[in-house]
């Protein structure tokens, strides 16, 4: 806050200024219960705040942005008893942020800090918590319809991540940056009233699910942009009653001929891989949704309503194809090159985005506190390569004594383990012989095997060519047999009539 905005807004001025271990700070306060303290570091942290005295139960918003704050929890501000606004932003805030125990706080602002996880209490309405490292949120005994959580730029997972009291009533849920890769809309059944803005853009959402039967009833937008959606299927009636959607920018191949979205005023799906005949289909039943403007298309695509899609037989198998290519890419120069350009286009995008929202939500830092929390930026950096330091010692550790048992029972000459490349390169040569000694055998194995099957072969047709001659030899002798017989049955008949002459 610079000195024009505190002259605009400073009506009655307390300016206490106190000295702790050479730190100073400054607590000013504002009409309506605004405080806001100044040059504030863990050391001075509980001074300023008792500075403030007897008034601290008329505080109703406590300002303490842009600090040197490294940890903090309910029972620091026990004697605010009426805390209805907190921002702690722009501190260094790390690991767990537990400010439960604030029964009256409505809004938490915790943006641009270090958080793991937070826990706010049942009055929370409003919480702030973008570019943190936030993994977890839980809102205890949280009942409030209408909150609006901002969570862009965390390390979220899955919806759940987010406690189910804090999900729960939902008005704004704004989860973009995140790492989501599958959303089930049945973790907000409970919102299906009150959600307006759900903001999911920029994760790497590839799949939608749900099992319920149910409709966002108040949605107003609905961002999935910059995700790897490849299907728009019917869950996607889910927001059939929203004004937004945003699809752009996914890897959408096919639509649903279930799918309807026509209250759906504004549809942005530009930027997607589409099968013409899809595309036209769901075009013919939402004419509405004619892309504007309308996307350029390269020699292979076609343009249908504004979109570029292309003729393929079997879309899936085709982009499944596509994929295979791209994982062998780096066997391939070409390939590889065109898909190194496309990652690194997507990942310029989303780090453009990162940029943006730092900046959407970056305030001027005085200059003392802005080098104590590089300080303590870099000793926490420190702590933790430190550790990632031993855990790696630890694995070469682990690798050598595996490649000294290796070449040991692989009876291996002159492979050291301490020579951890060299070692690897001979054991894999070791397998490799193997491998090939093995695959010879295989394919003596293998042409044995075919030269016994054309042995059967031959064999089976042997015995067809025996089978129709016994059949035949068969048919020949019934013949001859029925012959017999009846040649028999005739001399009987010839020898009773001889018989009978001669007795006459």
């Amino acid at each position: 806050m610079d000195s024009i905005q505190k002259c605009k807004l400073l009506i009655l001025l307390t300016f206490i200024t106190s000295t702790v271990q050479g730190q100073l700070y400054t607590a000013i306060s504002f009409r309506n219960g605004l405080y806001k303290i100044e040059n504030v570091f863990d050391s001075n942290f509980k001074k300023a705040l008792g500075s403030i005295g007897q008034n601290a139960w008329n505080a109703n918003h406590l300002d303490l942005s842009s600090n040197a704050l490294s940890k903090i929890d309910s029972s620091d501000l026990s004697q605010f008893a009426n805390l209805k606004v907190l921002n702690l932003s722009l501190n260094v805030f790390s690991e767990t942020v537990d400010l439960s125990q604030l029964q009256q706080l409505q809004t938490l602002d915790l943006n641009n800090n270090y958080i793991q996880r937070v826990r706010v209490g049942r009055s929370v309405q409003n919480l702030f918590a973008v570019n943190n490292n936030i993994t977890g949120v839980e809102c205890v005994n949280n009942a409030i319809t209408g909150k609006k959580l901002n969570l862009a730029n965390n390390k979220i997972n899955w919806l759940r991540d987010i406690g189910s009291t804090c999900r729960n009533g939902v008005e704004e849920l704004n989860l973009e940056l995140n790492d989501i890769d599958e959303i089930n809309f049945d973790d907000l059944y409970e919102s299906r009233d009150t959600l307006k803005i759900l903001n999911l853009a920029y994760n790497f959402i590839f799949n939608m699910k749900m099992s319920g039967n149910f409709v966002f009833t108040s949605l107003n937008t609905l961002d999935l942009s910059f995700n790897k959606i490849a299907f728009m299927s019917e869950v996607l009636n889910v927001a059939q009653k929203a004004n937004t959607i945003n699809l752009k920018n996914n890897k959408l191949v096919l639509i649903d001929s279930g799918l309807r979205l026509t209250a759906v005023t504004n549809l942005d799906m530009r930027g997607n891989e589409f099968q013409c005949k899809t595309l036209e289909t769901y075009l013919g039943n939402h004419k509405n949704h004619v892309a504007r403007p309308a996307e350029t298309c390269d020699s292979k695509q076609q343009q249908k309503g504004g979109y570029c899609c292309e003729n393929l037989n079997a879309p899936f198998a085709d982009r499944l194809i596509a994929l295979k290519r791209r994982e062998q890419s780096l066997f391939i120069p070409r390939d590889a090159q065109k898909n190194r350009e496309e990652c690194e286009r997507e990942n310029s995008e989303r780090q453009n985005r990162v940029k943006h929202i730092l900046a959407q939500h970056r305030t001027q830092i005085d200059q003392r506190v802005f080098h104590e929390q590089e300080k303590v930026k870099l000793s926490s950096r420190k702590i933790e390569l430190e550790r990632v330091l031993a855990e790696k010692e630890g694995g070469i550790d682990s690798l050598k004594e595996l490649l000294r048992s290796t070449a040991s029972s692989l009876s291996l000459p002159n492979v050291s383990a301490e020579d951890t490349q060299k070692a690897m390169v001979d054991i894999v040569e070791y397998f490799e012989r193997r491998n090939q000694e093995e695959q010879r055998k295989q394919s003596k194995a293998i042409q044995d095997v075919e030269s016994s099957q054309q042995k059967i072969e031959k064999l089976l047709e042997d015995k067809a060519i025996l089978d129709k001659q016994t059949a035949d030899a068969d048919k020949a002798l019934k013949a001859a047999n029925d012959t017999l017989v009846e040649l028999t049955a005739k001399h009987d008949a010839l020898s009773k009539f001889l018989a009978a002459q001669q007795a006459s």
